[in-house]
């Protein structure tokens, strides 16, 4: 009887992430997964020139001055804040613009469908989670959920990389390009050391011997 408290919890979690995104609509939904996106990726880009204005804020550039990490994640955060402001007010303007039209019906429809799967999403997440801690919870072991989302869990989980992805670690590098320590160590010459002279082969005549008529 317990088991089926888990699948009453995990049914209101995909019924809410639905009945939500229903009445917000498709369009409205996607936009603000873009906007999240864009704001990332503003923030990526921006963070390095906002870091002199982060510098400015009293009591902040205490806190951040010693550390240039902190200081770009200062930064970020705050380009990735004003963005996603930015977005949030253009993002219901559209939406309520699609709703309004003869579309409204498809697009929440549409949003309905993918509330859905958004909480489906969110359970296989959190199975993963539960899976990877190694917990052990007899009523979530034997509930409904855990066996019909068991394929599609296997699935994701394959999918998930064991260490850090080469490009994540990549972008962080590029991220923190200005910070010391961060950029790719390079082999620079030692202007001090003369470049070896060749030696020519010992059958090759000299430059300065003379010419011989032959």
């Amino acid at each position: 009887m317990e088991q089926y408290i888990v699948d009453a919890v995990a049914g209101a979690i995909v019924l809410i992430s639905a009945i939500l995104a229903y009445s917000r609509g498709l369009v409205r939904e996607v936009l603000a997964i873009v906007g999240w996106v864009g704001a990332a990726v503003a923030a990526f880009y921006f963070a390095p020139r906002a870091v002199p204005l982060i510098m400015e804020i009293p009591y902040v550039k205490d806190v951040i001055a010693s550390s240039c990490q902190l200081q770009m994640f200062a930064a970020f955060a705050a380009i990735f804040a004003v963005a996603l402001i930015v977005m949030s007010i253009f993002t219901p303007l559209f939406a309520a613009a699609v709703q309004e039209s003869a579309l409204g019906a498809i697009d929440r429809g549409a949003g309905f469908l993918f509330g859905a799967a958004r909480g489906a999403l969110l359970i296989i997440v959190a199975l993963i989670v539960y899976q990877t801690m190694g917990l052990q919870v007899p009523e979530v072991d034997k509930s409904r959920t855990v066996a019909i989302l068991a394929d599609v869990r296997e699935k994701v989980q394959e999918q998930i990389p064991t260490t850090m992805p080469r490009w994540v670690e990549a972008r962080y590098n590029q991220f923190m390009g200005d910070c010391p320590g961060t950029r790719p160590k390079t082999a620079i010459p030692d202007a001090r050391t003369p470049p070896a002279e060749e030696t020519p082969p010992a059958d090759a005549p000299a430059d300065n011997a003379p010419a011989t008529n032959g």
